[in-house]
């Protein structure tokens, strides 16, 4: 096995660097495109695989630029919107054009900025990917800020990168003539992966793990490499990692908001809400969804709108289907804020939390904020113990599936950028109609999207009117059942 990508550079001197970048020029030099090609047909198993993790992170219709694309073994069979590779190779550069239609290629450097300027303009791309790339160049660093002038606002770097552990058994395999003799120059760890994001100016969104066999043993390795390289300790072992990193991003002075609050049986409490909600954003916009109530909510949301309210607009409709999930969709679709958050209309969490909730989205901690209920202490009769036990438990279950920390799941107040709801809908299909809730839809798909998820401490409060919507038994058994497409579909890929 070896790295496709091919990016090692001499200085703009034309001195090397380092006496790596000496040795890997050298090697570079010494090995033509048809060569290269033959090595990575040799071991296609493990470039199928990367294969597989791009069309699995990369959304259908994302431009894609890949920096140190080699032959174009990977950038040419990746189907996706606009594709582009670049490769300092010129050799490779012409490989590629001839064997991959449809795609860019150019020879640039990616340690030298003017070079990739020249080669791709001003174009930014939705995603950057870089294929083992990083364990060929002399210098990391400079790459990674070049790449990361190269992703729109809200675009995602992927890095796939050998594991150290596995450098004897590299050695072993040119030695026995199973890879190419083209050694890479770093073996690096995630603590100096990180480092090096950190002083490149990005931050990292989720990680794993893929692979413990990199051949193709039939009837083995499929059903191995699926799911054991996700599993402590085996992820220890896995032929390399990947990365999703996003640039960090320039915080936002202010914008917009919708407030969509899902109101079934709650007569007592929705003008209390409306009365109580302070102004934190320019332009605020609330809009109740009445939900098939038995009391008497839908009249009583009715005269809400007939109050003059100083700095919100208040909208009410009824929603046709059932399930807050439904709810949700109605509000959101009908929303014109650029922020969009969901409140339940109980009044458990108190409008009065959701100042932070903006603060954090606009100041970019976060693409998508998480309520959590779990930090501070609760008030009596808040939450009951087995939901509270039941609650602890999802959140460490979805930590895992999703590869991010949480604590609860099941709060009903979630924000996010109404630019990511419409991204995370256009993509429903891949899970299905799942979630009567909502809350697990919109975390699956944050998650698929590789958006910055944070959980935020909020206050919980004991209900003040009717009673809780939610049957713990009923309930926990379609939580259950979301784990398990959770796990399909996010986890074991």
């Amino acid at each position: 096995l070896m790295a496709e990508s091919t990016m090692t550079t001499p200085t703009a001197s034309g001195s090397p660097t380092s006496d790596h970048d000496a040795a890997a020029s050298a090697q570079h030099e010494t090995m033509g495109a048809e060569e290269r090609a033959s090595w990575v047909q040799k071991n296609q198993y493990y470039y199928d695989d990367i294969l597989r993790l791009c069309e699995f992170i990369v959304p259908q219709d994302s431009s894609v630029l890949e920096i140190g694309c080699g032959t174009g073994n990977l950038i040419g069979r990746l189907k996706r919107g606009k594709r582009c590779g670049i490769d300092i190779s010129k050799d490779f550069i012409q490989h590629c054009r001839k064997h991959y239609a449809g795609v860019e290629f150019y020879a640039a450097d990616a340690m030298d900025e003017e070079s990739l300027h020249k080669a791709v303009s001003a174009q930014c791309y939705d995603y950057v990917v870089m294929s083992d790339t990083l364990s060929q160049v002399a210098d990391i660093q400079p790459v990674l800020e070049n790449a990361s002038t190269r992703i729109t606002l809200d675009g995602r770097i992927l890095i796939t990168a050998p594991s150290n552990l596995w450098e004897p058994l590299y050695r072993l395999g040119g030695y026995l003539g199973f890879r190419s003799p083209n050694k890479p120059i770093n073996w690096l760890d995630n603590t100096d992966l990180k480092n090096l994001y950190e002083l490149a100016g990005l931050e990292l969104v989720s990680q794993g793990t893929r692979l413990l066999f990199p051949k193709n043993i039939p009837l083995v390795s499929s059903w191995v490499n699926r799911y054991f390289p996700r599993l402590w300790p085996f992820q220890l072992l896995s032929v390399y990692a990947y990365h999703v990193l996003r640039r960090l991003p320039t915080p936002r002075e202010e914008a917009t908001v919708t407030v969509v609050v899902p109101a079934r049986n709650e007569a007592g409490t929705v003008e209390l809400l409306l009365k109580s909600i302070p102004k934190f954003a320019p332009h605020m916009e609330l809009i109740f969804v009445e939900g098939h109530s038995k009391d008497n909510t839908w009249e009583v949301l009715q005269r809400l709108p007939e109050q003059p309210h100083p700095w919100m607009s208040v909208k009410v409709m009824q929603q046709e289907g059932v399930g807050k999930a439904d709810a949700v969709h109605k509000g959101f679709a009908a929303a014109t804020g650029d922020i969009l958050m969901i409140l339940d209309a109980d009044l458990s969490v108190q409008t009065t939390e959701l100042p932070r909730f903006y603060q954090a989205l606009i100041q970019s901690r976060g693409d998508f904020i998480n309520g959590s209920r779990l930090v501070y202490r609760l008030e009596d009769d808040a939450m009951r113990f087995l939901n509270m036990l039941g609650n602890k438990l999802f959140g460490r279950i979805f930590s895992f599936l999703l590869g991010q920390p949480f604590k609860d799941t099941l709060c009903g107040t979630k924000v996010l950028w109404r630019r990511d709801w419409k991204r995370v809908m256009e993509q429903r299909a891949y899970f299905g109609d799942f979630d009567p809730f909502g809350d697990f839809e919109l975390l699956f798909g944050a998650s698929k999207l590789n958006l910055k998820i944070i959980s935020l401490p909020v206050h919980y409060k004991a209900r003040i009117y009717g009673e809780t919507n939610i049957s713990r038994f009923r309930h926990a058994l379609l939580l259950f059942r979301m784990c398990g497409i959770a796990a399909r579909r996010l986890k074991f890929i």
